[in-house]
């Protein structure tokens, strides 16, 4: 799908050296390296850059592009995507492509990036190398001091198999991270141009089924990651602009109870904006195996939603209300009134009415107590797949 937006151009001039492996090229032009452009000037173009580029780390791909533009054999497609700044080579018997755009700096500076699309294993994995293109010396010199080249997945999964794919834009560098093990959104990290190189904007993020609805009516303008339980699977946070309301979802699959949307993510918890009687807004509250929604039911009374997750899903879920235990001693104890009501939502299916020991039992199955380190940035956009 991303493809689409990109213009296949095919292959480049050659260099004198003999063309290596485009696995080993990817990995090596990541290394601290100088590159001299010949002859290049103030403003040399995404093909020239790409000549001294593959002069130094020489790839079949590249060199192939080169020779086709030195015997004056591009397409008119491929000049016109050159003149903008992007060019994409052909692809080989694997699959594998390179692709390369040139952006200005303000001080007078051009950032070349190269970006090689490769078969890794079973699946398609890519790599991406920058560098600062000096007028005065006519150098390029690794560029690595820039937030897309340090860019890691802010989320975790219990396998660890995420991929990043990145799109050379013509105002930056978006990052679109996949997963292969189930996890249920869609995430594109936006880089746009500041100047002197790129700088963090925040995030797209699409989500499926009623989590979406859930999410779409808090108005979001923040998102985060958080692994409740520590299990590596981490859970999505969603806030609008003054933290007033936000959503906790479980995006792995099977995340909730229904077997027939096992490919939807499901909200654990959600508030809302408004407050509540007497000590404002419900509060999140987290623990070693879940979290907990706390608010007000009147003088003496909390109501309570609470979630036991296991491996980034939802185990069992209880819902009520409770005096409070400063009001349950005034009254005389569970014996002598009635305490509250709690009702537990369970994935096997055993669900019903809890007795207020039971429920107590429970809450001590959440663990001890967590203080979240839960890091919020800005979201640019939310939407369905």
């Amino acid at each position: 799908m991303r493809f689409a937006a990109y213009i296949f151009l095919g292959g480049i001039l050659a260099g004198n050296a003999v063309a290596q492996d485009i696995h080993r090229a990817s990995f090596q032009c990541a290394e601290e390296t100088v590159i001299p452009v010949k002859e290049s000037g103030a403003a040399p173009d995404v093909l020239a850059l790409m000549k001294a580029f593959n002069d130094r780390f020489p790839v079949d791909l590249a060199d192939n592009l080169l020779r086709r533009a030195a015997a004056g054999k591009l397409s008119g497609e491929e000049k016109d995507s050159i003149k903008n700044g992007f060019l994409m080579t052909d692809e080989d018997d694997d699959g594998n492509v390179m692709m390369a755009r040139v952006w200005k700096r303000s001080d007078g500076h051009r950032i070349f990036g190269v970006n090689f699309h490769i078969m890794a294993d079973v699946l398609y994995d890519e790599r991406v190398c920058f560098y600062d293109y000096d007028p005065a010396k006519e150098t390029l010199t690794t560029y690595r001091d820039n937030p897309v080249s340090s860019f890691r997945p802010e989320f975790a999964t219990a396998t660890g198999a995420i991929k990043t794919y990145y799109s050379f834009e013509k105002d930056g560098v978006k990052v679109i991270n996949e997963t292969v093990d189930g996890l249920l959104f869609g995430m594109v990290s936006d880089y746009p141009r500041d100047g002197l190189g790129f700088k963090f904007r925040g995030a797209g993020i699409s989500l499926s089924g009623k989590a979406y609805d859930t999410v779409k009516g808090i108005s979001p303008a923040y998102y985060a990651f958080y692994d409740i339980d520590g299990d590596g699977n981490s859970e999505l946070f969603f806030s609008d602009r003054n933290h007033a309301a936000e959503v906790i979802v479980a995006v792995t699959l099977n995340a909730g109870f229904d077997d027939r949307k096992w490919n939807q993510p499901a909200v654990l918890l959600s508030r809302s904006g408004e407050k509540g009687d007497d000590s404002g807004l419900p509060e999140f509250e987290f623990y070693e195996r879940g979290v907990g929604l706390i608010g007000e039911c009147g003088s003496g009374c909390r109501s309570f939603s609470y979630v036991i997750l296991d491996r980034g899903r939802i185990d069992s879920r209880i819902e009520g209300y409770m005096l409070t235990p400063e009001e349950l001693e005034r009254l005389g104890g569970p014996e002598n009134t009635d305490p509250g009501s709690c009702k537990i939502t369970r994935r096997n299916g055993k669900n019903g009415e809890l007795s207020y020991q039971e429920c107590q039992d429970f809450f001590k199955g959440l663990g001890n107590p967590v203080k979240p380190d839960i890091k919020w940035n800005p979201l640019v956009s939310f939407e369905k797949p």
